[in-house]
């Protein structure tokens, strides 16, 4: 029972998470001017680059919110990109928004640039040796390239995809993975159980906020004179135990 009790808990608890996060992904793309169809293109979009890996679907809508953001259009060109995101976050050892924010930096650019590509050298991603091999020249020629302006975000993105194309797909074969894809089965489970109610969340919050609203302006006129009410009993109280002691 209390084991029960403890997943259901957890999958309310990460259910709300995700329907929260999927909410804020698509205010953002009407935010930034997507319609109806266009949002669910990119959602199926988001969808399709974590299908059959441990990575949170909730996630990587964020993250498609933010490369379409970065001039990617919708579609297959966006599919491409978001599963590069996949499969280097898996590689490097990072989050999807970490990953999707260097990835992003090249796509808004159009070209990569020594920072990006030092960026994932560190997470261990030796994205430089790729493009020489990609492009036929040495470690040191790429890297003039790459100051140069001469690598396109087309390159870079080829270069994660011939080299590490998959990866994500292969974490889920793991132990860990299995742990991971169980954990977001929870969460879906709990999505699920919330859809219908989740929309009025946002009316009950909005509720509670305008009835506290008289109680914050009340508090605002309370809190000053309170303040000084007790300044003046502190002051009274310690002029009190100065006398107290001189007289002793």
């Amino acid at each position: 029972t209390a084991a029960a009790g403890a997943i259901a808990a957890l999958s309310l608890t990460r259910g709300f998470s995700r329907l929260a996060d999927i909410e804020d992904a698509e205010a953002k793309l009407r935010g930034l001017g997507h319609t109806g169809d266009s949002v669910r293109l990119i959602m199926d979009n988001a969808m399709e680059a974590v299908e059959g890996t441990i990575l949170g679907f909730n996630d990587m809508a964020g993250v498609a919110a933010s490369i379409v953001g970065a001039g990617i259009e919708p579609g297959r060109e966006l599919e491409r990109t978001l599963k590069a995101i996949a499969d280097a976050a898996q590689i490097g050892g990072t989050d999807l928004a970490e990953m999707g924010d260097i990835i992003g930096q090249v796509a808004v650019a159009g070209r990569a640039s020594m920072t990006e590509i030092n960026r994932m050298q560190t997470r261990g991603i030796p994205i430089l040796s790729w493009l020489a091999e990609q492009m036929g020249v040495t470690a040191e020629e790429a890297r003039d390239m790459v100051s140069a302006g001469e690598v396109s975000f087309r390159d870079f993105r080829q270069a994660i995809e011939d080299n590490i194309g998959g990866a994500a797909l292969e974490a889920a074969e793991t132990t860990r993975g299995a742990w991971t894809n169980m954990v977001f089965t929870f969460t879906r489970t709990g999505a699920a159980l919330l859809s219908g109610v989740f929309p009025t969340f946002k009316e009950i919050f909005t509720g509670i906020a305008e009835v506290m609203a008289p109680v914050e302006q009340l508090a605002n006129q309370i809190g000053p004179a309170l303040g000084a009410a007790l300044e003046g009993f502190q002051s009274e109280g310690l002029r009190g135990a100065i006398d107290s002691f001189r007289a002793s």
